[in-house]
């Protein structure tokens, strides 16, 4: 048996023995989140908010379970009750603006991006996840700047050197593109889509 399937096993015997401790069936339930055990932690979640309702971690994992199952609506709102308890959590902003831009709310997303950044200024996924969706909504100048932080954050962070390139590409900035996209494939030589990108407008370019 496995560690976490060991983990797995006592909190359930725990759980068995004392069904109304909330922290057991959050610790199960994050257990069977790794195990891909999605309506199981879901209902997990619920029990442990039974018994502690202002937890907003709790309302937050389960949002995240809500959404791996496919339920989207209802992860948001769970997003949003863990906000409701938590306001200044920047994790709980920028999933929750996650959720939003997987449903085609961007300008909700964007508020949320920014929460999350007046409340931590060098949250590098949120300066991405704000260029991905500035990008959807064609803000192509707005985009780089956030963009830039995340690297300047996270020199190596992949994407946001890939899709920084994508913006600049937007604007007919091609040798800007054409950088990034190099910047790309010198942290990973094997990444398709900066070269498939990079070796088009060279090819455009006659380059």
């Amino acid at each position: 048996m496995g560690k976490i399937d060991e983990a797995i096993f006592h909190f359930s015997e725990s759980l068995r023995l004392k069904p109304d401790y909330a922290d057991t069936s959050n610790n199960l339930a994050n257990l069977l989140m790794s195990r891909g055990r999605f309506n199981e932690a879901v209902s997990l979640y619920n029990d442990a908010l039974k018994y502690k309702p202002d937890n907003a971690d709790v309302y937050y994992n389960l949002a995240i379970a809500l959404e791996k199952q496919g339920n989207p609506d209802s992860a948001i709102e769970h997003y949003y009750a863990a906000l409701k308890i938590d306001p200044k959590s920047p994790v709980y902003h920028n999933s929750l603006g996650n959720a939003l831009v997987d449903q085609g709310k961007h300008s909700d997303a964007i508020v949320h991006y920014s929460e999350a950044l007046k409340i931590k200024p060098d949250y590098a996924e949120a300066h991405y996840n704000m260029g991905n969706a500035l990008v959807r909504q064609e803000k192509y100048r707005e985009s780089i700047y956030h963009y830039m932080e995340a690297i300047k954050i996270k020199p190596d962070y992949i994407e946001a050197h890939n899709n920084l390139g994508g913006a600049y590409a937007k604007l007919g900035q091609w040798d800007d593109a054409l950088k990034k996209w190099n910047d790309t494939l010198s942290i990973n030589p094997d990444h398709q889509v900066a070269r498939q990108n990079r070796d088009a407008v060279m090819k455009m370019l006659g380059q």
